[in-house]
């Protein structure tokens, strides 16, 4: 068992070609904690992120990245995920984070 305190622990898989994870863990005294760790992606693996609006003019940013958001463009994943956010004069603006990954390219907003 782990003396109290923090750790960053690191999880590689046993394929060269995939991102190993980083997480902090905080062990507290008498408490077991248990580690979530995200699937691996390829290094080099990119997933389209589409994403549709309601209504169709709204503004489309990806916050966290220079290029500018177009419909299917190709990124990879991100365990931070990308900042979103959606606008348009007259209409509640929406900021969100989503996660990219093989089950999760495409999100609608209203």
């Amino acid at each position: 068992m782990l003396p109290v305190g923090k750790y960053t622990v690191y999880v590689v898989p046993k394929n060269s070609k995939l991102k190993y994870h980083q997480k902090t863990v905080t062990i507290r005294n008498g408490k077991t904690q248990e580690l979530m760790v995200d699937k691996f992606y390829s290094r080099n693996a990119l997933f389209g992120l589409n994403i549709t609006a309601t209504p169709k003019n709204a503004r489309i940013r990806v916050m966290n990245i220079k290029p500018k958001y177009r419909y299917g463009m190709k990124l990879p994943h991100r365990n931070d995920g990308y900042d979103i956010e959606i606008s348009r004069r007259g209409y509640k603006t929406i900021r969100e984070v989503v996660y990219l990954n093989s089950e999760n390219q495409h999100f609608h907003y209203n």
